[in-house]
């Protein structure tokens, strides 16, 4: 029995009240984008709006109508167009009580899912690292000044908070140095294959 795909809800704060013809692009863009990421797109919501919301991209009320679809739908990821905060995703996930992506996570999600050699999975793996960082350390903030222990100098949820932040750092550092180890080894096997006259082939397209 093949399995069901994850339901995803797009949406998009439309800046220029202007465009009549180019966001419609982009929803589409973003739709097919979700489907090659093995998504089944259950509809869309589109705002349009000057600014997007510091805090959560959409004003609240058209939210509280995506919240709403979440639920109706059994949505299981929200997919945005727009380029998401740490900030904006946190407050995102905690209201509408879903994964929330961007397209960047979005387009992360299908190289991983195409990619097959080695160090194609680490690059991969790096940027989500690269971008995940900050909002693990945004996250291990808001830990750090709710928690139980009142915060303060040599606390423990400023310990915690420290140790989360070179945690993530260390395995950047770590996933740096595969990825560099593994293109050297690459260079040395072509300048092998180079010095023994075994010729190269590149295919493209």
């Amino acid at each position: 029995m093949k399995a069901e795909r994850p339901r995803a809800w797009l949406c998009m704060v439309k800046t220029n009240p202007h465009d009549h013809h180019l966001y419609k692009v982009r929803i589409m863009e973003l739709k097919e984008l979700s489907e090659a990421a093995g998504y089944c797109v259950a509809g869309s919501t589109i705002q349009v709006n000057r600014k997007e919301n510091v805090a959560f991209v959409f004003g609240r009320g058209k939210l509280e109508e995506i919240k709403k679809q979440v639920v109706e739908n059994s949505v299981d990821a929200v997919i945005f167009y727009n380029t998401l905060t740490s900030k904006q995703r946190y407050n995102l996930e905690k209201i509408l009580n879903t994964e929330v992506l961007d397209r960047y996570d979005l387009t992360l999600k299908i190289f991983d899912l195409s990619s097959s050699d080695k160090i194609s999975k680490l690059q991969i793996m790096l940027a989500r690292l690269l971008k995940e960082i900050s909002y693990q350390k945004l996250l291990a903030s808001i830990r750090f000044k709710t928690g139980r222990e009142h915060p303060g100098p040599r606390s423990l949820g400023e310990y915690a908070y420290h140790k989360t932040v070179a945690n993530l750092l260390k395995r950047k550092s770590m996933l740096e140095d595969e990825t560099e180890r593994i293109r050297r080894e690459k260079l040395v096997q072509l300048e092998k294959r180079r010095e023994t006259g075994i010729p190269t082939v590149c295919i493209t397209g």
